[in-house]
């Protein structure tokens, strides 16, 4: 199946090469522009959702993953390491997978490459585009050599460069974000066995540790913190601001302590960002360039795939009136569960007394737990709980 439509998405990760595939499978004409080359690495949480997981074996993304970088959890524990309360949620539909970024970056450039509609354009830098006559001219510069030159006749235009994203800013895009929270991400991989079959997410007072084990040999510690609350740097046993960050949590400094660490403490904020809507005229927005809040429910690739998803769904109806409503309003209803859920889980990172008294209801009652992870990816609505779930043991 081939349509007439040509589409430039800029951007290689996650959100840009899944929108890129997503497309190529309706028959779509893409140029996938990327500044670097693939594997991309970013500075990120690696755990996909069940949710993630079942788009990545739909569009058969998952069975290229190398296995030596991936490893399935079952579920969320939640630990407190000033009131020292514990909970555990699992997942109810489906299990989820840690996978290292690179590994999946490659899984998704092989996919990509299967498809003759996808032309891939790395090392190129996107510096501007232009609307002429209901096409838009792409302009870049070539990494190798310097030189500046222009794509032509493009339908769409596919913001899926990040949170700085350029192409949200030149389509005048920008817009406030869902906070004003100066929160900060930074994360580091370390050789050593893991010891939970969940992503365990440590609590401090304005500080959390993500624990996500990569493999049987490999774990990846994700801190995310606001700046405002914590200054980590030089708080540690010596200055530097790995270990201050690490000294938030004891227990976890003493099991990395001499450990053989993969890769180097990388810092990325601050992270959140707004847009004033997933598309205006013939640009799209998708992923993190659209709408990033906190990466503190670990949603961001699963709704940056249901988003790439959708938008292939949606694609030849865009250009009526009653399809971009339609597009929309679709996109918001994904938006909706994962904004409700982080700003709940933000309230526990400021207001410890708070999160000791969730964390006890939710030790008690796990199934409120489990349903709160569904919730999450919008496999329920909130208030769709019944007292039998209530009264579910586990």
């Amino acid at each position: 199946m081939k349509s007439e439509l040509k589409i430039a998405i800029i951007g290689g990760g996650p959100s840009g090469m899944m929108s890129a595939i997503a497309l190529a499978r309706k028959g779509v004409e893409v140029a996938l522009i990327e500044k670097s080359s693939w594997p991309i690495d970013k500075v990120c949480g690696e755990g996909i959702m069940p949710s993630g997981v079942e788009i990545l074996k739909e569009f058969g993304v998952f069975e290229l993953i190398d296995s030596k970088f991936y490893r399935k959890f079952v579920g969320i524990n939640y630990i407190d390491c000033l009131g020292k309360g514990k909970a555990r949620g699992e997942f109810q539909s489906g299990t989820g997978y840690v996978v290292r970024r690179t590994a999946l970056s490659q899984a998704l450039y092989k996919k990509a490459c299967e498809y003759p509609s996808i032309s891939l354009h790395p090392f190129t830098e996107f510096i501007n585009f232009k609307l002429d006559d209901s096409k838009i001219t792409v302009y870049v510069r070539d990494d190798s050599s310097g030189s500046e030159q222009s794509i032509e006749n493009f339908d769409y235009i596919i913001g899926c460069d990040g949170i700085r994203s350029r192409v949200r800013k030149i389509a005048n895009m920008d817009s406030s974000p869902p906070s004003d929270k100066k929160r900060i991400g930074a994360r580091a991989h370390f050789k050593m066995a893991p010891w939970s079959d969940c992503v365990d997410v440590w609590w401090n007072k304005g500080i959390e540790c993500y624990v996500a084990p990569v493999s049987e040999e490999i774990v990846e510690f994700v801190f995310g913190w606001d700046h405002d609350v914590v200054k980590p740097q030089g708080k540690g046993k010596s200055s530097g601001l790995e270990s201050g960050l690490f000294s938030f949590f004891p227990e976890l400094e003493k099991k990395v302590e001499g450990v053989e660490k993969l890769s180097p403490l990388r810092s990325y904020g601050p992270l959140p960002t707004g847009s004033k809507g997933p598309i205006q005229g013939q640009v799209i927005l998708v992923g993190d360039s659209c709408l990033f809040f906190d990466p503190i429910t670990g949603e961001g690739l699963s709704l940056s795939f249901e988003q790439s998803k959708l938008l292939a769904e949606n694609i030849f109806s865009l250009g009526h009136a009653s399809g971009v409503q339609s597009y929309i309003s679709k996109i918001v209803n994904i938006k909706t569960n994962y904004l409700r859920v982080t700003s709940l889980a933000l309230v526990f990172t400021y207001f410890p007394w708070v999160r000791r008294v969730a964390l006890w209801i939710l030790s008690f009652c796990p199934s409120i737990f489990n349903h709160m992870l569904e919730v999450n990816m919008g496999r329920r609505k909130i208030w769709q709980f019944s007292r039998s779930r209530l009264l579910k043991t586990q």
